[in-house]
């Protein structure tokens, strides 16, 4: 058998051998990046469950004073916020443990005759530490955000005259 025979034999089987291969290892990384969006889809679901509940929570704690729809807008939240501590990445986690102590000092300031300011103050802590989450979660979400977490916070503040109606039925 010549050397050019011998060529033509194998040369079908390494061609098929380095096909299978690169097939293998694209799919390896295309399976790899399919999951990372998969994952990354799920916490988009979570991220704007969160959001949408530490909006009615706001709004229950500083305008409604609807007992039952806070409560269980709080259920729903420490929910949410075990889900993302096991989903999210640390950035958010991070974030929201510093959340943790305005979240639940805010009801007891909104349902208390405390003065103003300090109400205020609690308004503007849980506004500023939610915005931080905010921050976070876009960054997760997008890989950048030109979105600062102090332009979040006006999402979640409110007008002074509302604030002023805090503590009132």
């Amino acid at each position: 058998m010549s050397g050019s025979a011998a060529i033509g034999t194998w040369l079908p089987l390494v061609i098929t051998l380095v096909t299978l291969a690169g097939g293998a290892f694209i799919y390896h990384f295309q399976k790899k990046a399919d999951r990372k969006n998969e994952i990354l889809r799920e916490r988009r679901v979570l991220y704007r469950q969160f959001v949408s509940t530490m909006a009615e929570y706001n709004l229950f704690c500083t305008i409604s004073r609807n007992d039952e729809a806070f409560f269980q807008a709080v259920a729903r939240g420490e929910q949410l916020k075990a889900e993302l501590l096991v989903s999210a990445p640390d950035s958010v986690s991070d974030a929201l443990v510093a959340f943790e102590e305005a979240y639940t000092r805010l009801p007891s300031y909104c349902m208390q005759n405390v003065g103003e300011e300090v109400k205020a103050n609690a308004l503007k802590e849980f506004g500023e530490k939610l915005g931080a989450i905010l921050h976070e979660m876009r960054k997760d979400t997008f890989e950048d955000t030109k979105i600062s977490a102090e332009m979040t916070v006006g999402v979640f503040g409110l007008p002074k005259k509302i604030a002023i109606s805090w503590g009132n039925k």
